[in-house]
């Protein structure tokens, strides 16, 4: 996938600021296994 659409690098800080950002408050996380996870999992809910 990432030879046809690309992929950018974003340090974790700056991937949940985005979600705090956006007004969401966050509940949960997950990632893979392996020194370089291949999947982040965010559970976030909007509030009210």
């Amino acid at each position: 996938m990432r030879a046809r659409v690309g992929a950018v690098h974003r340090p974790l800080p700056e991937l949940m600021h985005s979600f705090l950002e956006a007004g969401l408050i966050l509940e949960r996380f997950a990632e893979g296994r392996g020194p370089t996870p291949l999947v982040l999992a965010v559970r976030a809910r909007r509030p009210g």
